[in-house]
């Protein structure tokens, strides 16, 4: 018998981060903050970022309006990426408790139909007597009422 869940997801989650990390890089590089990201860069590096920088101060506002778009499209992707990579991440572990807590239900089941005994004994249940399996002739008893002084026959409870 199979649990039937649905397969892995085929995604590496270390790839979407990264290419999370690169979106974000290129929008910090685009506004001029690329130390914001990869930290302290030497002289000679940010002498040459200084070199080929771009300068949009003389842009037209239909210009910057398309520079803002361009950097809220990297960061809203770059966002999205981690989302997807922290669900992905989270379905695992969802389907993988699942799993394991179904493989444990099914040796469990396994078990009780291997012991019915043992597993009777488990669960208070003494042979099968307690479950009408075992046939006791009837019994007699005193009526509860006093005043009648006739005997019944009472089968036991099944």
């Amino acid at each position: 018998m199979s649990l039937g869940l649905p397969a892995d997801i085929d995604a590496v989650v270390s790839h979407i981060n990264d290419g999370a990390d690169t979106l974000d890089r290129i929008c910090s590089t685009m506004y001029g903050r690329a130390h914001d990201v990869d930290g302290q860069f030497n002289d000679a590096a940010g002498q040459f970022s200084d070199l080929i920088a771009w300068d949009i101060s003389s842009a037209s506002a239909r210009e910057l309006q398309s520079w803002q778009d361009a950097g809220s499209a990297l960061t809203s992707g770059a966002a999205v990426l981690r989302l997807w990579a922290d669900d992905i991440e989270e379905y695992r572990a969802t389907r993988a408790d699942l799993h394991e807590r179904w493989e444990s239900a099914k040796r469990n089941a396994q078990s009780r139909v291997d012991n019915p005994v043992a597993s009777a004994a488990a669960s208070g249940r003494t042979g099968g007597s307690s479950r009408g399996l075992l046939m006791l002739p009837p019994t007699t008893r005193r009526s509860a009422n006093p005043r009648k002084s006739k005997r019944s026959t009472v089968s036991p409870a099944v």
